[in-house]
């Protein structure tokens, strides 16, 4: 800290330096962050059972009911006051620690005046909410204790998250030790003034107050407490990240905090008891995989690349801590119950095992948040997340009304159950990425039970077909939507930036003038990198990306109107960019047995699926040949509906090498300057296959260590990147360590095409680009006949093939080996290129953005 800015700003004394007596744990970060949190939880949770069983023997049952109410009131109006603003300090201080001395005070300011606000509100209307509520904070006394406990909730809760952050959780840890331990030390008050229900929520008070104090000398040490005076302008830019962190809060937090509540509202005093018993056992459960979810926030919103190695790690740890706590909880619940009391075990114990068999789901839900915050989908994710907890509040009123707190717990599972089942999907795709063997193991369970038993296509065909009524009402809503023709948007599979619209996209200044373009991702990360670039681009479920798909006179994507926005698309004009020629046939033209339904399996999945099954209004294509052989009948469109104009990702073909006009496309400069030079680059590109046969890994023949070998040999480097749906891929650090380039999910290969002086690929659309730069391909193809016989194709081999092929691992290191870099390209390379191209081998762009503002101005000619 210096002394002229008496900030934390200038030096980082908040932050810790990595500790030289833990320099060989592996996950460090994630194992000393949820250390901490388990810490803190098992300290509340331990001493707060301590804490009612103490209270349960020096008041009555009826008074301890309503303050183990107010109690739960109070937390909750705390989460709600914190306004997000702790979870936003957990990504904004991650990534940028040295804003702490600005963001922390304003961040204090503005939830403690929240808080503030809503425990007066609360106050007011506790009567509407609850006749016993009501008469609990009738007096001056308990209204002033309930507010001043709402304020300091939110102010604890707030820096609880801030000190997650930074990287120093065991501040909170620490906190909340002095908490648990004051609370403790007031017990005796209860006795001495009596056991009134305001008595036992001034000790919960009380403790809080003394937490904060005794913490203050720690604080101090660490720098926290040199802040700058709160600034307004601290939080800007702040405003819409704040609410969507908040809405998704809430919706996580409310049923946590609402459902005691709730139960008080409906049961009678004795009986609220003995479900809070019950409730507070099985939030010590739950706490396990909040906190590793947590932890996987902050650790990952710094390091994106890391999400799902962290994933997995969180995800394993979740499961495996479950099953050592959940099932002593369920064999041993009467046991639990009976500490509170005789009355407890009989009323709360079916309730506590139902609540503890429900452990699964609250791994997957918060999972499933922290993956949507950390890939820049909060928005997405609170939306989800607020549908489920107006239903697991309906089912616990239907429960309270129905019966009792056994019948509350199984209505509560049930809506879990199906919580888990619609999140399960993000949470497979997040694990997925990356590798490792950890990440192989799962991949080979993915690709071998999950498509044997159907399950994920079933959950995700039930996911779609229980969104249909909604989707076909905002499809009408969207259909007759006014738009407007001069606003086009753009979007790619996955939420990436790449293919032909993102060219296209880079080529809209020159091309679209006049016209307002924008690009709709879900990923924050595509959308920063564009706006830093100069360009226009939202996230699809902002309130602006809304906004722009529902305005949008054309959607413009490579695969189907997801990449932009499935929901709203409906009157607008919709031109697909497909992402390549295809080999393989495709769409409505694969007849393999995998890809096949019949009878009332297909129908159903064919209104689940119907805007994948969209015909678009005008179709991109190279040539007729390939919109007759190929497009027609894959997509059922017409003939005059193909526009063969060639495709924007090669016209920078004939272009000097430049990476300038292309930096959104390449997650690494380094990678593409350092290619640029290089005497030879070797690039192997390989399409996936259906039934994610295992033909690249280590010990299945092919060896591309040993092929790197071949090509630096030669004074070369190997480039590789892999199908984007290929499930069995080495990892990253596997090829690293093989001297391979290995391009990342975010570059695009055509970026990097004109870089390569060889191409080696087997049936990929990426050899029908390559032709146009006329040098030597060689197909790897070691499963010819089986892919053949089961996927099908548009071309044969020898009409559309135009180099080597080879079948054997062998014989590939050998054609690498030999291949003559001056010899003139195949023979058969002019013809196959002008069969497929014709002469649209440039300047697709321009013709595409001609053809697109004459279909825009037609279709909205007054």
């Amino acid at each position: 800290m210096t002394k002229e800015s008496g900030t934390i700003a200038e030096a980082r004394p908040v932050v810790p330096a990595p500790s030289r007596r833990w320099p060989r744990i592996p996950h460090r970060d994630v194992v000393l962050s949820s250390g901490a949190l388990f810490g803190s939880t098992a300290v509340t949770s331990v001493l707060g059972f301590a804490y009612w069983s103490l209270l349960a023997r020096a008041a009555p049952p009826e008074a301890v009911g309503v303050a183990s109410a107010l109690v739960s009131a109070l937390t909750l109006l705390g989460t709600i006051g914190m306004f997000g603003f702790g979870t936003m300090l957990i990504g904004e201080l991650a990534a940028e620690p040295r804003r702490a001395a600005d963001l922390i005070p304003a961040s204090l300011l503005v939830s403690s005046a929240l808080s503030c606000l809503l425990a007066l509100v609360f106050v007011g209307g506790s009567r509407l909410v609850s006749p016993e509520l009501g008469g609990a904070l009738g007096s001056w006394l308990t209204v002033t204790l309930f507010t001043a406990g709402v304020v300091l909730s939110a102010i604890g809760f707030v820096f609880d998250q801030a000190s997650v952050g930074l990287g120093i959780a065991q501040v909170q840890l620490w906190r909340n030790t002095w908490f648990s331990l004051a609370k403790i030390l007031f017990i005796p008050l209860v006795a001495v003034v009596g056991g009134f229900d305001w008595v036992i929520v001034a000790t919960w008070v009380a403790g809080m107050a003394v937490s904060m104090v005794l913490i203050a000398p720690g604080l101090h040490r660490r720098g926290l407490l040199a802040m700058r005076r709160p600034r307004r302008s601290a939080l800007s830019g702040l405003g819409w990240v704040t609410v969507h962190h908040n809405t998704l809060n809430l919706s996580l937090s409310i049923p946590r905090m609402a459902v005691p509540v709730v139960v008080g509202g409906f049961l009678p005093s004795a009986v609220t008891a003995a479900f809070y018993a019950a409730w507070m056992i099985a939030s010590f459960l739950y706490a396990i995989p909040t906190h590793l979810a947590t932890t996987l926030f902050a650790v990952a919103a710094g390091d994106r690349a890391s999400l799902a190695r962290k994933a997995r790690l969180t995800l394993g740890a979740s499961a495996a801590i479950g099953v050592v706590v959940v099932a002593p909880v369920v064999v041993f619940g009467h046991q639990l119950m009976r500490l509170f009391g005789a009355h407890y075990a009989v009323a709360g114990t079916g309730c506590l095992v139902v609540l503890a068999l429900a452990y699964p789901t609250q791994v997957v839900k918060q999972h499933y948040a922290a993956v949507l915050r950390v890939e820049g989908r909060v928005s997405r994710a609170g939306l989800v997340c607020s549908v489920a907890a107006v239903a697991e509040l309906v089912a616990v009123t239907a429960g309270a009304v129905v019966g009792g707190p056994t019948q509350i717990a199984l209505l509560q599972g049930a809506v879990l159950l199906v919580e888990a089942v619609v999140m399960t999907p993000v949470l497979v795709r997040a694990v997925r990425r990356g590798g490792g063997a950890r990440a192989a193991l799962l991949d080979r369970l993915t690709t071998s039970l999950l498509p044997r038993l159907g399950r994920l296509h079933r959950v995700r065909t039930a996911v779609r077909l229980a969104q249909l009524p909604a989707r076909v009402a905002v499809g009408l809503l969207a259909r007759h939507w006014p738009r407007d023709p001069r606003t086009i948007v753009f979007g790619a599979p996955l939420g990436r930036f790449g293919d032909n619209p993102a060219y296209l996209f880079l080529a809209a200044q020159e091309h679209f003038a006049g016209h307002r373009t924008v690009w709709i991702t879900p990923s924050r990360a595509v959308r920063d990198r564009l706006r830093e670039a100069g360009y226009r681009a939202e996230l699809r479920w902002s309130r602006r990306g809304i906004a722009m798909c529902l305005r949008a006179g054309a959607y413009v994507y490579s695969s189907y109107p997801n990449d932009i926005n499935r929901w709203l698309y409906d009157g607008a004009l919709t031109f697909n960019l497909w992402h390549g020629i295809p080999f393989k046939r495709i769409e409505r033209d694969i007849t393999s047995v995998a890809t096949r339904r019949r009878g009332v399996a297909a129908r159903l999945e064919h209104y689940a699926y119907a805007d994948e099954h969209h015909v678009p209004d005008l179709l991109l294509s190279t040539s007729a040949t390939v919109s007759e052989r190929c497009f027609t009948s894959a997509f059922a469109i017409p003939r005059d509906r193909c526009v063969a104009a060639g495709y924007p990702r090669t016209d920078h073909f004939r272009a000097p090498p430049d990476p300038g006009g292309m930096l959104p496309l390449l997650s690494d400069r380094a990678l593409w300057r350092r290619l640029s030079g290089a005497p030879l680059v070797v690039g192997y590109f390989p399409t996936w296959r259906d039934n994610h046969g295992d033909f690249l890994r280590e010990g299945t023949g092919l060896s591309l260590r040993r092929l790197a070998e071949v090509v630096a040999g030669r004074g070369g480097t190997l480039l590789f990147k892999p199908h984007g749906n290929t499930l069995n891929a080495p990892a990253a650090a596997e090829l690293h360590t093989a001297g391979i380039a290995t391009l990342e999910p975010a570059d695009d290969i055509n970026a990097f095409l004109p870089l390569c002086h060889v191409l080696i690929t087997d049936y990929s659309s990426v050899a029908f680009d390559f032709m146009l730069l006329e040098r030597p391909i060689v197909y790897y193809v070691p499963d010819l006949d089986e892919y053949l016989a089961s996927r099908g194709s548009y071309f044969s081999p020898a009409e559309a093939m135009p180099g080597r092929l080879v079948n054997e691992p062998a014989d590939l290191y050998r054609a690498i080996a030999e291949i003559d870099l001056d010899a003139p390209p195949d023979r058969r390379m002019p013809q196959v290129r002008s069969m497929l191209w014709a002469d649209n081998v440039s300047g697709a762009s321009a013709r595409i953005a001609e053809h697109l503002k004459a279909a825009l101005a037609g279709r909205h000619r007054p």
